[in-house]
């Protein structure tokens, strides 16, 4: 702060303003040059704030959607694999094939 004094006394010193009257303007605007830059960054964190809980939220969203997806998958595994086993049986009025062969068999 000294040496920004200093420069504004020997630069901008008219006749008659003391040295305490440049260092107490330069305080002052020091000052609210600070806290003009405090307030921006208020807003940048609020920002930031405010974008990171949207995008936790998004998160959130598709993690729902991958669990419903999984939950489809796992119903469509489910039922493809009913359906295999569907194939695989025999109906009940036509007999296994190993009965087929014991009746030919018997008859011959």
């Amino acid at each position: 702060m000294e040496s920004v004094v200093d420069y504004c006394t020997s630069s901008y010193l008219q006749e008659g303003v003391s040295k305490d009257s440049v260092w107490s303007e330069t305080d002052e605007y020091l000052r609210d040059a600070l806290q003009s830059v405090l307030q921006d960054m208020e807003v940048i964190g609020t920002d930031i704030a405010r974008r990171t809980d949207k995008l936790a939220n998004e998160v959130g969203n598709l993690e729902q959607d991958v669990e419903a997806i999984s939950h489809r998958l796992s119903l469509g595994r489910r039922w493809a694999a009913s359906e295999n086993l569907s194939d695989l049986t025999v109906p009940v009025d036509e007999p296994p094939p190993l009965a087929k062969v014991w009746l030919f068999l018997s008859c011959v």
